[in-house]
């Protein structure tokens, strides 16, 4: 069970442009990590540090893809933020009909 993991070359992603990744560039680090639960971390604590490492890793892969990748993903972040929030305003403007319409009921 304790056993290192092996990762095949093969096994790493693909460039865009469907070029395996020079070997010199990629670095592949699998660990596994045990967590003791009677720690005094809450589990609100112990999300943030997996965020934190999700972060760092994406920033590695911004530095092995280039800057128009990063780019391209600020960009997609932007525009589901924005769909969010339409979501949002639509879901209160119901939410506000909604309470219009039972107020009506109520008085006849």
């Amino acid at each position: 069970e304790d056993e290192p993991v092996e990762i095949q070359l093969s096994d790493v992603t693909m460039h865009p442009k469907g070029t395996p990744a020079p070997a010199s560039s990629v670095k592949a680090q699998v660990f596994e990590e045990r967590v003791d639960l009677s720690n005094d971390m809450t589990g609100r604590q112990m999300i943030a540090v997996g965020v934190r490492r999700v972060v760092l890793a994406r920033g590695e892969l911004d530095k092995l893809e280039g800057p128009k990748y990063a780019a391209r993903r600020a960009e997609l972040r932007r525009k589901a933020r924005e769909e969010a929030r339409a979501r949002e305003r639509q879901a209160a403007a119901a939410a506000v009909a909604e309470r219009g319409r039972g107020e009506r009921r109520d008085r006849g």
